[in-house]
């Protein structure tokens, strides 16, 4: 169960009602006694990974009939860092492998809808190994050895922006300078990055720092904004997104609450009040479905939208 004085404190703490309404409140969408670590939905709505608890299994779920079909199993870090394209029509994931000697091996693979998973890429082990689609297009790129740029694909679409994190740093790769002069010195000031996320149009990012909360950047007006003491941005569209705020002992998850807010900080909601238990690692699509984990390790759907969208 929550804390009420944890609520208490966080709803006075939002502008509630605002534009914002929950027009499905949280219901199982996964049923069973398989435990679940956290689900990403396509940016369309259509579609769900769900990555076991542990990350070495990802199931694809279509989400109006619930139809499934199991992409990996048994394949250790397959679950973690899992990415779909903006298009939503297909996602990435990484597998790990361990060989004599306790010799480390990553592999990063593709999985097109309607087909089937292909190897892209082995990627140096010694890095971070998060993956990452360009903006706009099917580019992939992640840190390669040093920190340096690795480019697994180019981008099919022109001025384009690859991008990937490097010594908890978010590292452009802007070479049309198509989001403006100084904007990568800015971002790159941010540090212990812990993922970042562009909105669907690609004109704001929100970048999660781990003890600094999210920032997002807003590339038409040239504004950051911060949203301290906040975890987890996922996307709605470009003016809404979701994220969790959370509470703790030092060492155990106390409480915690999926919001969803305007980039701008002037709209924000708790979407999961009334959900009794605490809500994690919200993925959100443009459609306003809201995927979250709860403490059961179950995943659950609800579904949000906005009058001043």
């Amino acid at each position: 169960m929550k804390k009420l004085l944890f609520i208490t404190i966080l709803s006075t703490s939002l502008i509630l009602g605002q534009g914002i309404s929950i027009t499905m409140a949280p219901v199982p969408f996964t049923s069973g006694d398989e435990l679940y670590a956290l689900a990403k939905i396509s940016p369309n709505g259509k579609y769900a990974l769900i990555t076991q608890k542990g990350f070495s299994r990802i199931e694809l779920v279509e989400i109006p009939t619930k139809a499934s079909q199991l992409i990996t199993k048994e394949t250790p870090g397959a679950g973690w860092g899992i990415r779909w394209n903006p298009a939503g029509d297909r996602f990435i994931f990484k597998v790990n492998e361990t060989g004599g000697g306790n010799t480390k091996s990553v592999s990063l693979f593709e999985y097109i809808l309607g087909s089937t998973s292909q190897k892209l890429a082995t990627l140096d082990p010694a890095s971070n190994n998060l993956s990452f689609y360009s903006i706009k297009g099917n580019g992939i790129s992640t840190e390669g050895k040093d920190g340096e740029l690795s480019i697994i694909r180019q981008s099919e679409s022109q001025n384009d922006v690859s991008f990937y994190i490097s010594n908890g740093k978010v590292i452009l790769n802007d070479r049309s300078g198509s989001l403006g002069s100084g904007v990568s010195e800015q971002i790159k000031l941010i540090e212990n990055v812990l993922f970042a996320e562009w909105s669907p149009s690609g004109k704001k990012l929100a970048i999660h720092s781990a003890g600094k909360g999210i920032y997002i950047f807003d590339f038409e007006s040239g504004k950051e904004f911060n949203f301290p003491k906040t975890e987890y941005p996922s996307w709605i569209n470009d003016n809404y997104f979701s994220y969790m705020i959370t509470e703790d002992d030092g060492y155990r998850l106390l409480n915690s609450d999926i919001v969803v807010s305007k980039f701008d900080g002037t709209e924000s909601g708790i979407v999961t009040n009334d959900f009794d238990t605490p809500a994690k690692y919200p993925s959100a699509s443009q459609d306003g479905t809201i995927l979250f984990t709860g403490t059961d390790n179950k995943i659950y759907i609800m579904k949000v939208d906005f009058r001043n969208n």
